[in-house]
């Protein structure tokens, strides 16, 4: 865990590149902004997942929510459909943030579908569509809202939302039994 906020002195230049402080002077190149990494003091997230019973879980995050889930023997999600909810509910919240400043939407939906397959790299889901069906009412702030209405999904997709951002660039995950 980062005690601090980690930072590179230095600034971006026009293409969006990182310099490092004192590299332009110095005639380095600067790099893809990419490969800054920039954590925040909060940057910490953390859930505990406690079994309930056979085949089923309470997840609890650090303000007290809480989710249950199990197997899919009945009505309750299963982690796979938490993990479809969390890649349309992060890219939903960024959209519904961006377009309901202009004007309420009469329908907000978001669809997340995926295909499970099971091949030499396991368990897997392929084929990950997010789709979204908005509507707005009539009116000159909705007109607004319809106008950004697919850059804001493009913002989230590409930049904004943590879910599909992890999802789609890859990131390694550790799994230990603690005192093992």
């Amino acid at each position: 865990m980062w005690s601090s906020t980690p930072r590179r002195a230095g600034a971006l230049d026009r293409a969006g590149r990182f310099i490092e402080a004192g590299d332009r002077a110095r005639g380095r190149r600067s790099v893809p902004r990419t490969n800054v990494l920039v954590m925040s003091e909060n940057s910490a997230r953390s859930v505990t997942v406690e079994r309930t019973s056979t085949g089923h879980f309470t997840a609890t995050n650090t303000r007290g929510g809480t989710i249950s889930f199990g197997t899919g023997d009945d009505s309750e999600f299963t982690p796979v459909e938490l993990l479809l909810a969390a890649l349309g509910g992060c890219t939903a919240v960024d959209v519904d943030l961006a377009t309901s400043r202009h004007a309420e939407p009469d329908t907000f939906t978001v669809e997340v579908s995926g295909n499970k397959v099971s091949d030499e790299l396991g368990n897997r889901l392929t084929d990950l569509a997010v789709t979204f069906t908005v509507t707005f009412p009539d009116g000159e702030g909705a007109d607004r809202a319809r106008a950004i209405l697919p850059r804001a999904v493009k913002t989230s997709h590409d930049r904004l939302c943590t879910v599909s951002r992890t999802v789609e660039i890859g990131t390694p995950v550790t799994a230990t039994v603690e005192g093992a």
